[in-house]
This record gives structure tokens, C-alpha cells and sequence, in this order.
């Protein structure tokens, strides 16, 4: 896999809802981002500056010009070598196809 851009947070990556809700799920893989994958991102947390949301406009952005993008949380030991290896941590974009 060839990797353009990580954005690391303080979460695993993109949840189906807030991760602090029981039951989340983080997602693992987004092929296209639509209003919904945006609408999940919620509003700012005031511990930031914009939030999941942003990070997902971010990650729109990027897939459309053809780049992958990882959220991952930056928290986590060895999080980079777990991403360039492919390991399953946080959530990928894939570029969008043309």
C-alpha cells in the first residue's frame, strides 16, 4: 500500500459514532466519503481545532487528488511502523477512482 498522508488524533479513527458512546465501532476502511461519513464526525470538542470533522474534510480533499489517508491515534506505541506495515490501526481512505 502506498501511503501519502497519516493524520494522528487522540482516537483510533473514525467511529460510527462518538467513540466515548457504548457500543462504537470504529471503521476501518472508507472507499468514498459521503455526507453521511462526513455527518459522523460531529462538531468540534472545544480540545481542539476542528475536530473529526475537519480531519475528514482533510482526508476528502486528499482522496480526490488520488492520495490514501490514514486517521490514526498518535497516542498508541510504534503507531507509524503499525500503519507502514499495514497492521490494521486506524482508519484508511482510499483514493477515490477516476
Amino acid at each position: 500500500m502506498i501511503l501519502d498522508i497519516v493524520i494522528l488524533t487522540n482516537v483510533d479513527g473514525l467511529f460510527n459514532k462518538n467513540p466515548n458512546q457504548k457500543n462504537a465501532t470504529l471503521i476501518k476502511e472508507v472507499t468514498y466519503i459521503d455526507k453521511n461519513i462526513v455527518s459522523i464526525g460531529g462538531k468540534p470538542n472545544g480540545l481542539g481545532l476542528g475536530g473529526m470533522k475537519t480531519k475528514i474534510k482533510a482526508a476528502k480533499i486528499a482522496t480526490k487528488a488520488g492520495t490514501t489517508v490514514v486517521i490514526a491515534n498518535g497516542r498508541k506505541g510504534n503507531v507509524l511502523t503499525k500503519i507502514i506495515n499495514n497492521k490494521g490501526t486506524g482508519t484508511i481512505f482510499y483514493p477515490k477512482k477516476r
